[in-house]
């Protein structure tokens, strides 16, 4: 049996494609959780969530008409109640009731109360 070079390059290209198949997801999934050492928490009740802290300082306090506003602007994201998300380890801020989140999937981070965040149960988060 002869094999042909091209052949050969048609095998070598279905190898690749199914190691890249298998290898991607993996890559994937490991992107979705927290980088090791940040805390893993949950978002307890529906919470706005700020995208910089100078808009999480002019949000407070949460009136309804205010809140609307930074929501229709795009500087405030109402996060659900349950959200996994990853506290930031060193946000830059001298304020201990403002915590730096960012969502394992998500690009973005938001700026949410201390007390908007409940322990996360570890099985639930190793799951992500």
């Amino acid at each position: 049996m002869v094999v042909s070079a091209d052949l050969f390059c048609r095998i070598h290209s279905a190898l690749c494609f199914i190691a890249l198949a298998t290898v991607l997801p993996l890559q994937a999934a490991h992107a979705e959780s927290c980088q090791p050492g940040q805390k893993t928490v949950a978002v307890a009740g529906d919470v706005p969530g700020a995208i910089s802290y100078d808009v999480f300082v002019a949000a407070r306090p949460l009136v309804p008409k205010r809140l609307a506003r930074f929501v229709a602007a795009e500087q405030v994201v109402m996060l659900r109640s349950g959200t996994i998300v990853c506290e930031v380890n060193d946000d830059g801020v001298t304020d201990p009731t403002a915590v730096l989140v960012r969502i394992p999937r998500g690009s973005m981070s938001y700026w949410v109360k201390r007390w908007d965040l409940a322990p996360v149960d570890i099985d639930r988060a190793n799951a992500l």
